[in-house]
């Protein structure tokens, strides 16, 4: 009878046993700052998730040094073990992929794979000075010193460019285990044993759900702009959108090199919160001038798209975690964010002050009553369009229809537009 009710209960409750969950990350490519969000973001879903823990999924040709530190600094502060697993077959880890490999919990690679080639490159040229490559060496040792691998191919990893398949990383010590494929993985990580903040935890991964962590648009557009060669170009088309629409009023385009710049600072990996938070700011200014100042669209569209770019960027902030120092108080804090948010806001808010009032002084628009101009494209009754006054290009409309080439007198201004009629030909 005992043994009846005993199969009963576990009938009724084996259904309400959560199986354990493995939240699996790609990292594929170059290694940047979208990683370090990707991974920062995978970790938030992880804890939602009550996972075990998480796999990071390595096939990549190397990255950015900056953003390797600080994806290894996030795994280091990690509550959930982090598994770095070179996968699929034929993948590899080199210089960037390998530091977050051997510097992991438990660090793994598949079949076919290399690891290695981790001396830095900068524009082109291979990093040699020693100060830079002890820096980096320390940092990586200390790692696999904490999680028990051969520290001394920390050097030889930075210095000599050694490269390892996977069986040759075994042997020395520089991974942990070979496994196949991802289900592999899980049979051999069950049981395991991984030491955070002085806690053991032990892996129950044998029959864990898999879980992958998809890309958001965030993430999407991350990949995009933290290319170095993007985030430049877009800092520098966006600094001469800057000059060229202040230089020529009724362009606007100092409005997009604004959105840009913002851009490329992301991308570069400034502070994403930040930055994200101005976007918002600066479209909602925006959105209130397109409805208080007559116009036709343009700072309304450019607002919207600034306010969505800034929503979709803006993460869940938890200040004390991702902060280097763990011992800053909440005032030192504050002041990280409070200081650069004042100059780099007043920066720009200038520039779109004195943007906006070129166009709008009255004195300003004195100077061109009576003066002509050359149309640039044809417009009419129903068609704004652009004229050349002493080499600058103002929006114009008119009651009668102007060919390009005409020559037109200033009569008034609606809002930012000018009003034109044609020059009569004098008869002789």
């Amino acid at each position: 009878m005992k043994s009846k009710i005993f199969f009963f209960l576990i009938f009724i409750f084996l259904p309400l046993i959560k199986a354990s969950e493995v939240v699996v990350v790609n990292f594929n490519g170059m290694i940047t700052h979208a990683n370090f969000e990707i991974l920062k973001d995978a970790i938030n879903f992880a804890k939602e998730r009550n996972a075990c823990c998480i796999i990071i999924l390595l096939d990549t040709y190397g990255g950015r040094l900056d953003s390797t530190f600080e994806i290894i600094k996030l795994i280091d502060r990690s509550e959930i073990p982090i598994i770095s697993y070179v996968y699929p077959k034929g993948a590899t880890a080199w210089s960037a992929g390998t530091l977050i490999l051997v510097s992991s919990h438990i660090a793994a690679m598949s079949e076919n794979t290399v690891i290695g080639s981790s001396q830095p490159v900068s524009n082109g040229e291979v990093i040699n000075q020693s100060k830079i490559l002890n820096a980096i060496i320390s940092f990586v040792k200390t790692r696999m010193q904490n999680y028990g691998r051969n520290e001394s191919l920390a050097e030889e990893f930075v210095i000599r460019n050694l490269n390892l398949n996977e069986k040759e990383a075994l042997e020395i010590g520089a991974i942990d285990l070979i496994a196949k494929d991802i289900d592999d993985l899980l049979l051999k990580l069950d049981g395991k044993v991984v030491k955070i903040s002085e806690r053991e935890i032990v892996l129950k991964t044998k029959s864990a759900k898999i879980t992958y962590f998809n890309y958001s648009a965030k993430h999407h557009l991350m990949k995009i702009i933290s290319d170095p060669i993007i985030a430049s170009l877009l800092i520098l088309i966006g600094i001469y959108a800057i000059i060229f629409g202040i230089s020529s009023p009724g362009v606007f385009s100092e409005i997009i090199g604004v959105v840009l710049i913002i851009l490329g600072l992301i991308g570069l990996g400034y502070d994403i919160n930040l930055l994200s938070a101005f976007l918002i700011v600066f479209g909602t200014i925006l959105l209130l001038y397109e409805i208080f100042t007559p116009g036709f669209g343009f700072f309304g569209i450019v607002g919207i798209i600034s306010i969505i770019i800034g929503i979709s960027m803006l993460p869940t902030f938890n200040m004390e975690k991702y902060f280097v120092d763990s011992s800053e108080t909440r005032r030192e804090i504050l002041m990280k964010l409070t200081l650069p948010s004042i100059i780099i806001s007043a920066f720009f808010v200038l520039i779109i002050y004195k943007a906006i009032e070129s166009r709008l002084k009255e004195p300003f628009f004195k100077g061109l009553e009576e003066k002509e101009g050359i149309a640039t494209e044809n417009f009419g009754k129903r068609k704004i369009g652009w004229i050349k006054i002493e080499g600058e290009l103002w929006q114009a409309k008119s009651s009668e229809k102007i060919r390009k080439g005409e020559r037109v007198r200033v009569i008034s201004k609606e809002g930012p537009i000018l009003v034109v009629e044609k020059v009569k030909k004098k008869k002789r």
